[in-house]
């Protein structure tokens, strides 16, 4: 038999009040709470006549049933506010969600995440920022949140599943409808390696604007720290920082050049004085007080020096921006075999990157 979840709350009565027109987050709560079961606020209606007109009550829990069916089928869960695998950090945010459809494995709800976010339209610099934050933080056991968008958020997903961590991806939408469609295949990859895909809304929602909007604030509400690589002065990332900003985390933003669209967003945050200036994660963990391991190793030409003389020069031409294989051969006069072989043993050993169309960075 079903166990109670809040006094003589059932899951079932709980979606049946979460389905109810009219009711916003802090009304379902204070229902809950106040009274000791759904039988007993039928019963003393008076304050909420309106919402338990007529057969309202029958058909939210005739949706309540099909959901939970829907979702047993599904390997989908519904945890509500009240059970303890909730997470923690999320119970504090105003407005926090009465429900959560998760898809995969929650950790344990002291468990600590860390957001980064950005753009969809990130650059070369914001790519490999995403990945060394993401990676190190993965590496030494913080769960990494991010919204499955295309760019910065992806690029976070997929550096903490290439460190063997764990991800969470905070949808829009509801977890029947994956959007965007080209993160399908991460979206599976994400539960399948012990990370969640979590959402507020039943299934069979249709996605609005307004939602994704609204998830940013799930998004750093289950953070202990939020991180915006790249942003546009008024792009999505930053309404998550207005959220981290409201809800009293630690809020961060990487840096970019002055001339770039790109770090409009995160230079103006730090102008402001709403994010801390962030150049290593490292940093970040050290104002958590958190101990770790695995340092980064950050390179720069200032200090890279190297023993081969043409494994010099073939660095020396390459920047922080992606600069194709022909453009290197033609810089430095090399055979373009000898080229390849260089730039694999400097790639092996951390000095650069391979982004696809043969382009290199300096990593």
């Amino acid at each position: 038999m079903e166990n109670y979840i809040k006094n003589k709350w059932y899951l079932e009565d709980i979606l049946t009040i979460q389905y109810l027109n009219n009711l916003d987050i802090k009304k379902i709560h204070y229902i809950i709470e106040k009274y000791d079961s759904i039988d007993e606020l039928i019963r003393l209606k008076s304050e909420f006549q309106d919402e338990l007109f007529g057969n309202a009550v029958t058909k939210a829990r005739d949706e309540a049933k099909r959901q939970i069916e829907l979702c047993n089928k599904e390997s989908i869960r519904i945890i509500t506010f009240w059970d303890s695998e909730y997470p923690r950090l999320l119970k504090e945010i105003q407005s926090a969600p009465t429900v959560l459809y998760i898809k995969g494995t929650l950790q344990s709800s002291d468990a600590i995440s860390i957001s980064i976010v950005g753009t969809r339209k990130n650059t070369s610099y914001g790519a490999l920022c995403t990945e060394l934050f993401a990676e190190f933080f993965a590496k030494n056991g913080i769960i990494i949140t991010s919204g499955l968008a295309d760019g910065i958020d992806r690029i976070a997903h997929k550096s903490a599943l290439n460190a063997k961590g764990f991800t969470y991806a905070v949808l829009g939408s509801s977890l029947d409808k994956i959007y965007p469609v080209s993160s399908e295949r991460i979206f599976h990859q994400i539960y399948e390696s012990g990370g969640a895909i979590i959402s507020e809304y039943k299934l069979g929602t249709i996605t609005r604007p307004q939602y994704f909007v609204q998830r940013n604030r799930i998004i750093s509400g289950i953070s202990k720290a939020t991180i915006i690589v790249e942003s546009k002065k008024k792009g999505g990332a930053l309404i998550t920082a207005d959220f981290a900003f409201e809800q009293d985390r630690e809020l961060y933003a990487i840096p970019g050049k002055i001339n770039s669209p790109t770090s409009e967003g995160t230079n103006y945050l730090i102008h402001l004085n709403k994010a801390k200036l962030i150049q290593n994660p490292e940093q970040v963990l050290l104002d958590l007080n958190f101990s770790f391991q695995n340092s980064t190793r950050i390179i720069s030409s200032q200090n890279a020096k190297f023993d081969d003389k043409n494994e010099q020069l073939i660095y020396d031409v390459i920047n922080d921006e992606p600069i194709h294989i022909d453009t290197i051969v033609e810089k430095t006069q090399l055979d373009i075999s000898e080229v390849l072989v260089k730039l694999l043993n400097m790639e092996f050993n951390g000095f650069v990157k391979q982004i696809p169309g043969k382009y290199y960075i300096k990593k």
